[in-house]
């Protein structure tokens, strides 16, 4: 027989910093941080991916340059989505100033942030 060791896949980030503006969900999921990406996220996504292109084609020689270039705004956009995801997550937490998330969903009262931390 093959021991398999159980564990759960499911766990909560532990958050090192206090929200300083109202929260609106403290543990967000990845579907409602990618739904709640602002037009600065989006313009940062493009941004990263384009600036990563521009580099590849600049940092090539003439037979490598689309790869290189295509390759690059790979990971310019890897690393965009990356940065957008976390500043979308933040905004949500509270971490980060979120005005026009508070208006959209509203933000939790302290005695139901209280219940969701337990």
């Amino acid at each position: 027989a093959v021991f398999l060791p159980s564990f759960s896949l499911s766990f909560s980030m532990p958050s090192t910093h206090k929200a300083i503006f109202p929260v609106v969900d403290p543990d967000p999921k990845l579907p409602r941080i990618v739904t709640n990406f602002s037009f600065r996220d989006i313009f940062n996504v493009g941004g990263f991916t384009a600036s990563g292109f521009v580099f590849g084609w600049l940092t090539a020689r003439k037979p490598l340059r689309v790869p290189q270039a295509q390759f690059l705004a790979l990971i310019g956009l890897t690393a965009g989505l990356t940065y957008a995801a976390g500043s979308s997550a933040q905004r949500l937490m509270g971490l980060e100033q979120n005005d026009s998330e508070v208006r959209k969903y509203g933000a939790l009262a302290a005695s139901e942030l209280a219940i969701r931390k337990n």
